[in-house]
């Protein structure tokens, strides 16, 4: 989470708040928004427990709404952040908050009285949660990182089978040596040129390559998608291309002619994998992307 609110929810007055981000902002201003928006959603909308979420401002705001002591507790996060996430991460600060200041409903009014300053130590606190959660997140990004290279490592191997047990050796040749100029191509040019662990990608210019030596927490999840997406395009593209160059002279039933793809190929080498690894693809929210490349008349 970017910013942590605790909010009187009568008064609309912040009781602590935390700020995550360089941006500076006036926590009491927004706690008046956020504290008049969730009112709304009971009164306007209807809503008994009110607003629970919601995305403003390219961002998502979380709400939990502690009814003993009359507290919103708020938590906001870039866009796309699971909205569930950020609400159980917000009930284990009011399990904090809580036992942090021994609170309890009857006393609760006469300690709060309206002083921010009693409260401010609970930084402390929010610091250690937060660096836990970003830390384990660093473990659930590098481990799906690892599941995404693997995935193009071995898409990126069957194609190297395609070309070598359909072409002969001299168009296998002009294959790879393309391949290989594209790929450094794409590798030293754009966003992913910025990233120096993008160097470690292994490629022998002829048959095998290597991504997983790749530094998992340098590289931004999208920027390496789209580097990843686009090489494999490229050496689908590049097949497709040579098959389309030497149809009239490859020997009918050899290799498959559509100017998408080596059909039997994807047939025997890359729809397969894709069926037997799919709740991996899904996880990692490719699948779609995927089949788009491969098959793209496929809706």
């Amino acid at each position: 989470m970017n910013h942590i609110w605790i909010i009187d929810r009568f008064s609309s007055v912040t009781v602590f708040y935390i700020n995550y981000t360089p941006i500076e902002i006036d926590p009491d201003l927004i706690s008046g928004l956020l504290s008049a928006l969730h009112s709304f959603s009971e009164i306007g909308m209807k809503q008994a427990s009110g607003i629970e979420s919601i995305n403003m401002s390219g961002l998502t705001w979380v709400y939990v709404d502690d009814r003993e002591f009359n507290l919103l507790f708020v938590g906001c996060a870039e866009k796309g952040v699971d909205s569930q996430l950020i609400r159980y991460q917000l009930e284990v600060i009011k399990t904090a908050f809580v036992k942090e200041f021994d609170l309890n409903p009857e006393t609760w009014k006469d300690l709060w009285g309206g002083d921010i300053a009693k409260f401010r130590s609970f930084k402390t606190t929010t610091d250690i949660l937060v660096n836990q959660w970003s830390e384990a997140e660093k473990v659930k990004s590098s481990a799906e990182k690892i599941d995404f290279l693997g995935i193009f490592q071995q898409i990126l191997n069957l194609f190297t089978n395609i070309v070598k047990n359909n072409f002969g050796e001299k168009i296998r040749k002009k294959i790879f040596d393309k391949i290989n100029t594209s790929f450094l191509s794409i590798r030293d040019s754009g966003k992913i040129s910025d990233y120096e662990s993008i160097k470690f990608i292994e490629y022998d210019g002829n048959e095998a390559w290597n991504l997983v030596k790749i530094e998992l927490t340098e590289i931004p999840m999208p920027i390496l998608e789209d580097f990843l997406l686009e090489l494999t395009s490229n050496f689908k593209d590049t097949i497709s291309n040579f098959i389309y160059l030497y149809k009239r002279i490859i020997p009918s039933g050899t290799i498959g002619v559509q100017s998408t793809l080596a059909t039997d190929g994807v047939i025997s080498e890359i729809f397969p994998f894709l069926m037997r690894n799919w709740n991996l693809l899904k996880r990692l929210e490719i699948e779609k992307k995927l089949l788009l490349l491969f098959f793209p008349y496929v809706k």
